[in-house]
């Protein structure tokens, strides 16, 4: 139930600038109530148009750009922490889940690669909270950092 106060909270405070700037333009183009709603309308509207055009934006920018900049972090993040190559006898998927479990099970590998892969959980847990965009995101660059740092065997 809180979910939906606080989301319904938000939506509140979210309109009210809008019927602010839409009194402010009934105001001063128009003559009342109905120029009033028309305004809110247009400003309405173009909310949703400059949404949709970020969204596009950070979609873009995310494939072009922030997925290489972030595998490679990633890979540099696996290279400081001592992530121990995958195992070419291993019959699982060899997604990055797999190996982190594998790595956490295994009494030889390192201890800073234990803790960087439980600060990884953290990230997948935020990334998780974020939205399924942000997941899936987080999931896929994490498999792709894990072959180029440790190509599988094909």
């Amino acid at each position: 139930m809180d979910r939906y106060l606080s989301r319904f909270i938000s939506l509140a405070l979210l309109l009210v600038p809008f019927a602010a700037l839409a009194y402010f333009l009934a105001t001063a183009f128009g003559s009342g109530r109905p120029d009033f709603w028309k305004a809110f309308e247009v400003v309405v509207a173009g909310s949703i148009f400059f949404r949709i055009m970020d969204g596009i934006g950070n979609s873009l920018a995310w494939r072009l750009h922030d997925r290489r900049q972030v595998v490679r972090q990633l890979v540099a993040f696996f290279g400081a922490n001592s992530f121990p190559p995958r195992d070419p006898n291993h019959v699982l998927p060899a997604d990055f889940s797999t190996y982190a479990c594998r790595v956490e099970a295994d009494p030889h590998a390192p201890q800073s690669a234990k803790n960087a892969i439980a600060s990884l959980n953290l990230l997948a847990t935020v990334a998780q909270s974020r939205g399924m965009i942000a997941e899936a995101r987080f999931h896929k660059v994490t498999d792709m950092a894990l072959d180029v740092y440790s190509p599988p065997d094909r």
